[in-house]
């Protein structure tokens, strides 16, 4: 019976994925400013958090929060958390979410509040000193529970790129600055999104057009550079790859190029002086990046021409566009924790006479295997039946390129975790067979719920998502 409920719940969820909602309205022009502060938090019961900027009733830019009840499938109204600007938000392993803005007054000072339930907030408390002149603050957490804040000062007519690391709103701050140049005006920032470990990337962007990314771990003790490039906009996501009981840092490297392309530099932390780039789409205004699934892909919002597409990378520069907003969207921000498989949360902008609305969206990340009639892609048909499946799923790949590539089929649960490895079973020529009875490597059953499945040939890959129902 719990089967069929989960059967049926996994079903219907899909039905309210694409659907746009207006959660809230603001006076302030720059509400989501910013795309590597992240405006928008789920916690592991699937309940969203996001932060905006507003103005008082004396036009004093103001913080608000709204929060979203998963189980009440309920928008609550905006309360009130300071007085401020740029807020960004930070969500560690036991769902305490971190509040870190720009506080009002003649030098704003960087400051922390966190909560474990969305309703009562910690008090405010100053991260930077005083008198500073701070500013953009961009943070993450990783699996020690520390959060890991970055931000820019003004220090003798350049810009100081500063970091902090702390638990929670009463345990001591470590402060150190990480570099000094005549102008910084972006940072990015990512830990494991499954806190595999405290590895930790961030990348900054100074001096026009001058992008530099960097690795540490051990809280910036010590920290190495990967990168260095011409571009704007840097963006990072960063996960693991579990081959062993040590996981292994896995991250993407993204920035804006001088000529409006978007870049895409793979790092691996085994062969980090080995890395390649791909060239992803042209003419390109903005770049937000969600979690990514080694080695499955990633989602990124971009802003081209005016209109905000979620697009889906499976890797070696493959893409696919999974939906475009066209009604004249800006400053979208896009969930980076917790890790989710499935679905992508995002919100963003829109102008509305007088005001400006603010609009939450639910897209999928992957999108179910096709059962009957398969859709190409990147050459190949690939349909998988049935899905929902119970004992046995068929997946079937055909026009297969006879170019003597490779073909492995992978199955991976929800935390990205590799599961299964299949072989094809004996087929006609140009078509590959697989069956998978709902087990791991070692037999065993896996627990019901939605996998995903990988098709690799070559260097190109198809990734789907199934629902093992579990034996009824």
């Amino acid at each position: 019976m719990k089967y069929f409920i989960l059967f049926w719940t996994l079903l219907l969820i899909p039905l309210l994925v694409n659907s746009q909602t207006k959660i809230a309205e603001t006076r302030h022009p720059d509400a989501l400013a910013n795309h590597n502060q992240r405006k928008i938090i789920r916690d592991l019961g699937g309940n969203i958090f996001i932060s905006y900027m507003d103005y008082d009733s004396v036009s004093t830019p103001v913080i608000k929060g709204i929060f979203y009840e998963r189980n009440k499938d309920l928008w609550n109204e905006p309360v009130l958390l300071g007085k401020g600007t740029q807020p960004t938000l930070a969500l560690s392993k036991e769902d305490v979410v971190h509040l870190i803005y720009v506080s009002e007054g003649p030098t704003g000072e960087i400051t922390h509040r966190c909560s474990k339930d969305l309703i009562s907030w910690s008090q405010p408390k100053n991260i930077s000193e005083p008198g500073m002149d701070a500013f953009l603050p961009v943070a993450d957490t990783d699996a020690s529970g520390k959060v890991n804040l970055f931000w820019l000062e003004k220090k003798a007519e350049k810009t100081a790129l500063m970091y902090a690391t702390f638990v929670n709103e009463t345990s001591s701050i470590t402060t150190k600055e990480i570099t000094r140049k005549n102008e910084i005006s972006d940072i990015a920032v990512a830990n494991h999104l499954l806190f595999g470990n405290d590895d930790m990337m961030v990348g900054y962007q100074f001096d026009g057009d001058s992008l530099s990314f960097l690795f540490s771990g051990d809280h910036m003790k010590h920290f190495s550079s990967l990168l260095n490039a011409k571009g704007t906009q840097p963006a990072i996501t960063m996960n693991a790859i579990y081959p062993s009981d040590a996981p292994q840092s896995y991250a993407k490297m993204l920035y804006i190029d001088t000529s409006g392309t978007l870049i895409e530099f793979p790092w691996f932390i085994s062969d980090h002086a080995e890395i390649s780039s791909f060239k992803l789409h042209q003419k390109v205004d903005l770049i937000c990046v969600d979690d990514v699934l080694p080695p499955i892909g990633y989602s990124y919002l971009i802003m081209q021409e005016g209109k905000l597409y979620h697009v889906f990378a499976g890797g070696f520069g493959t893409t696919t566009f999974m939906d475009t907003i066209s009604t004249s969207p800006f400053h979208p921000s896009i969930a980076y924790k917790s890790f989710n498989m499935e679905y992508v949360d995002f919100v963003y902008m829109q102008v509305e006479s007088d005001h400006f609305g603010i609009y939450y969206k639910r897209d999928e990340k992957l999108e179910y295997v096709d059962t009957q009639t398969p859709i190409k892609e990147n050459g190949i048909d690939l349909i998988g039946f049935p899905n929902p499946f119970s004992q046995n799923l068929t997946i079937k790949a055909t026009s297969i390129p006879v170019n003597g590539s490779q073909y492995s089929l992978e199955i991976y649960n929800a935390n990205s975790m590799l599961v299964n490895q299949l072989k094809a079973d004996p087929s006609p020529d140009a078509e590959l067979r697989f069956t998978w009875e709902g087990t791991d490597n070692n037999g065993v059953k896996v627990t019901p719920g939605v996998y995903a499945i990988v098709f690799r040939y070559g260097k190109k890959l198809i990734a789907k998502k199934v629902i093992y129902s579990g034996d009824q």
